[in-house]
């Protein structure tokens, strides 16, 4: 039954009960991985958050199915909001499980959670690595990875490299991120990691003024 063909909110309602027991039967009785993690995605629609948790659990322990440990492991960071209780161990697990089987955001959220722990050289890791996916929440992780990296010593208990953080923030900065390119435009002013350019400093700055004033 297509959504378009639906009139009044009884047939949607059936449409949506429908879609449920198809996701239900083919989970259950066909072993479909997607269907699995599509009926907790239904569940979470339905805002029948603990059965959304548990379906999200459950699918990806038995196929490993990398959308499902992502969406496990971030209930799991939020706890009582969704209704279950809040297991950072247990969400970290699940989300670099999710990075290794191939969730982007896997990796992003894994390296957060790292980064909040101040286990920077883990946390870059993560963030350089997502960095690289040039996935559509990269960004964050480019302009963290350069934080990281331009950090004194002292505090990520790793060498500052303010070459590489340069790198990071120009990443950043190329995926639209406005608190990149102002490091960037910092970094040509003030010459960390790059030759002084007075110029170019500007240019960033501008760039980073027009990403932000374009979010607002």
């Amino acid at each position: 039954m297509s959504t378009k063909n639906l009139n009044t909110a009884e047939e949607y309602e059936a449409y949506l009960k429908e879609l449920r027991i198809t996701y239900h039967f083919e989970c259950f009785k066909e072993n479909n991985a997607e269907a699995c993690h599509l009926l907790g995605d239904w569940y979470a629609q339905s805002n029948i958050m603990k059965e959304a948790i548990q379906q999200y659990k459950y699918a990806c322990e038995k196929f490993n199915y990398a959308r499902s440990c992502y969406k496990y492991g971030v209930s799991l960071l939020d706890g009582g909001d969704v209704g279950c209780e809040t297991d950072v161990k247990k969400a970290m697990h699940f989300t670099a499980l999710a990075c290794e089987k191939g969730e982007p955001e896997g990796c992003w959220r894994n390296a957060q959670i790292l980064q909040d722990q101040r286990r920077f050289p883990e946390a870059l890791k993560g963030h350089m690595k997502y960095c690289d996916m040039l996935h559509y929440f990269s960004h964050n992780s480019c302009y963290d990875a350069g934080l990281i990296l331009r950090s004194p010593e002292e505090i990520t208990k790793m060498p500052q490299d303010l070459k590489k953080a340069f790198e990071y923030f120009s990443k950043g900065c190329s995926l639209g991120n406005a608190r990149a390119c102002f490091e960037v435009s910092s970094a040509h002013y003030f010459g960390r990691g790059t030759a002084k350019n007075t110029k170019l400093a500007k240019e960033f700055r501008d760039k980073a003024q027009g990403l932000e004033a374009n979010r607002e």
